[in-house]
């Protein structure tokens, strides 16, 4: 996949990997159960403050990684099924956890506090951050993909949220990895921000289909990863 804001970009890796993805495991292994990755992205704001959003809720995605990811489960979803596979979409809100490469907010964070040049009081300059995400832990979506494999029977074609199921702001969640982290410096919003979610100031999930269809619940809280991720990192939390 890819986090690029480029439509073609985001089509190539998206929506074609997915199409071939189908087309190859129908013809190898016909029957076979596969797990298409989906996004909170997909969603866009398709509800307002404090509702959680539930997978029968219409999407509502901005911008191309938004677009392209709905794309490529709605071919997962409704397409794998007319090829004889059993398909299923988890749908995953914004990760959080160590080792995680650039492109979205903790890694971008932590990038900056690994330059040797930046002080603790030096202040941080990221793009907007007042708004609220569903962070829920790399190891917990792991466990979910392996509860959707082992299931023993779901509906073709289920989409289901994996996310923690609690909103938090994304400049409290930066406060903490920084406070974790030793670095004391002011956050300022001064900077060019991603256009991923570009309009989405809330995002929070109803979980309440991954316990019921899979037994899966979130088992590692938002202070656990944070605690994770700057150690991860070379800090002491």
């Amino acid at each position: 996949g890819t986090t690029s804001s480029d439509m073609r970009s985001c089509v190539d890796a998206h929506v074609v990997a997915t199409a071939n993805l189908l087309a190859a495991v129908a013809q190898a292994a016909p029957g076979a159960r596969l797990i298409q990755l989906g996004s909170a992205a997909e969603y866009g704001q398709a509800v307002e403050a404090p509702l959680r959003v539930h997978e029968d809720v219409a999407p509502a995605p901005r911008g191309a990684y938004a677009v392209s990811k709905l794309a490529s489960t709605l071919l997962a979803v409704r397409h794998g099924p007319a090829l004889g596979l059993e398909c299923l979409a988890l749908r995953v809100f914004n990760l959080i956890g160590p080792d995680m490469v650039p492109g979205t907010i903790v890694p971008n964070v932590m990038r900056m506090l690994a330059d040797p040049a930046r002080r603790p009081a030096d202040p941080v300059e990221l793009g907007r951050i007042d708004v609220y995400r569903d962070f829920v832990h790399v190891d917990d979506v792991v466990a979910a993909i392996i509860c959707a494999a082992r299931v023993p029977t779901v509906e073709n074609g289920t989409i289901i949220n994996i996310a923690s199921g609690e909103a938090v702001m994304v400049r409290e969640l930066v406060r903490r990895l920084l406070d974790a982290a030793g670095h004391h410096g002011a956050i300022s919003e001064v900077a060019t921000g991603t256009r991923r979610s570009v309009g989405v100031t809330w995002q929070c999930a109803d979980i309440s289909r991954a316990r019921e269809l899979l037994g899966w619940v979130p088992g590692k809280s938002l202070a656990q990863a944070v605690t994770e991720v700057v150690s991860a990192h070379g800090h002491t939390a």
